[in-house]
């Protein structure tokens, strides 16, 4: 007695690859502004060049977060936390990318799920 043998084909609708695209790429643009309006109170500020070259610099699309200023990488690897960095939530130093990430896993967590939702759909 042999096995009983299912033959299917699924067939997908068309432009249904285009249309998931189209929501990650909404998803990852939203997901990237996120971050970074997330990371800014973590960033050094004096003038506020390095703080907002993010938004200049940035691939949102693509998910790179750039803070493009000639000093940046020295402030990014170098720069104590707290002290005299213009900001009155002691947060701003170094390596603030990391640091305001894991301040604020679980929100951003909730955020992509959330956009993830309602760009492609899903349990409400």
């Amino acid at each position: 007695m042999s096995a009983p043998v299912f033959d299917f084909k699924i067939t997908l609708r068309p432009g249904l690859q285009a249309d998931m695209d189209a929501g990650f790429a909404k998803v990852q643009y939203a997901f990237s502004q996120q971050v970074a309006k997330t990371v800014d109170p973590y960033v050094p500020f004096d003038t506020g060049t390095l703080k907002n070259s993010v938004n200049q610099a940035s691939d949102f699309k693509n998910g790179l977060l750039v803070y493009n200023t000639p000093y940046a990488r020295r402030q990014y690897y170098l720069h104590e936390q707290g002290e005299g960095l213009h900001g009155d939530n002691r947060l701003r130093g170094s390596y603030w990318g990391q640091r305001a990430i894991a301040d604020h896993k679980d929100e951003l967590e909730k955020f992509a799920h959330d956009a993830a939702k309602q760009y492609l759909g899903g349990e409400k």
